[in-house]
């Protein structure tokens, strides 16, 4: 990874960004119980393996999105 892309992604601190997302989904309805914290955790390591498999398999394609998000839906 070159060193301007890991500093932009260490800057950010996506798990804990999307806890809060997903904390407003749970008090809408929209989004499962539990943790909000390890929700996001368990969302950005199911995302991150998809695209370790990826650059690892050239022929795989890309999950449908809605595979992944089902783990918060309610």
């Amino acid at each position: 990874m070159p060193e301007e892309a890991r500093q932009t992604a260490l800057s950010v601190n996506q798990i804990e960004n999307s806890a809060k997302i997903i904390e407003a989904g749970q008090k809408a309805g929209a989004f499962r119980e539990g943790d909000p914290k390890q929700l996001s955790a368990c969302f950005w390591a199911a995302v991150q393996g998809v695209m370790e498999d990826m650059a690892r398999d050239k022929t795989l394609k890309a999950p449908n999105l809605e595979w992944i998000v089902a783990m918060l839906k309610k």
